[in-house]
């Protein structure tokens, strides 16, 4: 058996609707259905109850992406496949892991028009995407362009807290809109999770090829929307207090920078957000040798 709160997040993240009938404290019957209502297939049907053995599905659930699971990959092939519009483009696929290089190629096979480079990290999360026309289109520019997607199914677009501050500009110019999810137990932390878009870079990849087959764009024309991003992390140990560091901050406004010190820490979290690494980068340096000049004038 598993958790009830387990077959909620299956049913979630594979469009699935789980019926449970229930008389007294037993389970009479466990009814799988597709989004719109209707009975899956036998063989969908099957793949359900594999993924409802108890050990697969805490493992899951506990990393919140299927594929972590190889009983579930299938199922996770099939919502992926959910979200895709006629295939429209050749969909080269780079990506150290083999397992889901293949799994990538086969669900974006079929394409004959341009060419595009779809660049997956080896753990699925993150990707890029190339094309002679495009250019390199960077990852957090294509979870921007996931935004016109998730916009067509009124919903919100989750981001973390860390994502790049250009987004609800963007967001606003589109009359979209972005939510912040800062812990796990944020407001909109389910949303996150259950959208799957910022850990899951082939479903991200899904999105992105949604918007360019409903706006009737190509990859250069998109690339052309969208804003230069890139933010880089860096931290700083210090001896200053909070207070300070916070201060600093007030006295120094400056959209492009945020600046996080945990509770009981001396480790100061700067993250930069520019239109290059080489500038996000330059900030941080700046930035830290203020926090040092501050340290030097309070010994």
């Amino acid at each position: 058996m598993c958790a009830l709160s387990q077959l909620i997040w299956l049913a979630e993240v594979t469009d699935c609707q789980i019926l449970l009938w229930i008389q007294g404290e037993k389970i009479m019957q466990i009814k799988p259905f597709n989004a719109g209502g209707f009975p899956l297939s036998e063989q969908q049907a099957h793949r359900v109850w594999q993924a409802i053995e108890a050990e697969t599905c805490c493992h899951a659930f506990r990393y919140g992406v299927l594929r972590h699971a190889e009983s579930l990959l299938a199922l996770w092939e099939d919502s992926c496949r959910n979200l895709l519009p006629p295939p429209a483009f050749e969909i080269a696929v780079s990506c150290s892991n083999p397992a889901l290089r293949m799994t990538a190629q086969e669900i974006f096979s079929g394409g004959t028009g341009q060419r595009v480079t779809l660049s997956l990290s080896e753990d699925g999360t993150k990707i890029s995407a190339f094309s002679s026309e495009s250019g390199m289109i960077r990852h957090e520019q294509l979870l921007l362009l996931s935004l016109l997607s998730v916009q067509e199914q009124n919903q919100p677009l989750a981001l973390p807290d860390s994502f790049h501050l250009s987004a609800e500009s963007f967001a606003s110019q589109h009359h979209a809109e972005i939510r912040r999810v800062s812990q796990p137990d944020s407001p909109h932390a389910d949303l996150y999770r259950r959208q799957g878009i910022c850990t899951d870079g082939i479903r991200l990849f899904c999105h992105v090829l949604r918007v360019l087959h409903q706006k009737q764009l190509s990859p250069a024309q998109a690339a052309a929307l969208l804003p230069e991003l890139c933010t880089v992390q860096h931290e700083v140990s210090t001896s200053l207090s909070r207070q300070t560091v916070e201060q600093l901050r007030l006295s120094n406004p400056d959209s492009r920078i945020s600046i996080v010190m945990p509770l009981y820490s001396k480790l100061v979290k700067l993250r930069a957000h520019a239109d290059s690494v080489e500038t996000a980068a330059e900030l941080c340096g700046q930035w830290e040798k203020k926090l040092r000049l501050l340290e030097s004038q309070e010994s």
